[in-house]
């Protein structure tokens, strides 16, 4: 086994390609320096290792553009973002990035509006306690965890934005233990 996890990290991606129902190591296939975009999706249904520090997001030989052409793929872009932030900063991004949590990230409105195309998870990103109502309005049809967000914003906030999808049970609640 042990022969099979070296071989599955080093040999060429098209002898893998040849014999794809061998039972290769795919979480040492995902760091292959050889691996295409193209043979990750050929090969969608195998267990691959999609993480940033050991896995297909970190692969040398993807590239930025694979993630951003290939947004549907479970990327590990908070491992991604981590790592590479202030270089992706200054990066031009068109279709880039999803399914992203920042829970402690000041800058989270930010990088929602920035990266506006793509698909955020709301729910989670309605833990985050930088979220502001910009961002609220303008994507206020996503999955947002209301519930939550009606004990955070402020009385006049809310008030302020009666048009968003408030829990007024909660709201009226809350104010009541005040």
């Amino acid at each position: 086994m042990d022969e099979i996890n070296r071989v599955s990290e080093e040999i060429p991606v098209s002898y893998i390609n040849q014999d794809p129902d061998f039972p290769w190591n795919w979480l040492k296939v995902s760091v292959n320096p050889t691996l295409t975009i193209n043979f990750v999706k050929q090969n969608l249904s195998k267990p691959w290792d999609w993480s940033y520090s050991n896995g297909i997001t970190g692969n040398l030989n993807i590239t930025i553009e694979d993630i951003e052409e290939n947004p549907y793929l479970p990327w590990d872009l908070i491992g991604l973002f981590e790592e590479n932030y202030t270089e992706l900063q200054s990066f031009e991004y068109r279709d880039f990035i999803k399914s992203v949590c920042f829970f402690e990230r000041e800058d989270i409105n930010d990088l929602v509006i920035k990266f506006s195309n793509i698909y955020w998870d709301a729910e989670i990103l309605s833990f985050n306690k930088c979220l502001n109502m910009e961002v609220l309005k303008k994507y206020r049809d996503e999955n947002w965890d209301w519930d939550l967000l009606s004990r955070r914003f402020s009385l006049e906030e809310i008030l302020e934005n009666t048009e968003l999808y408030w829990n007024w049970k909660i709201i009226c609640l809350e104010r009541m233990k005040k």
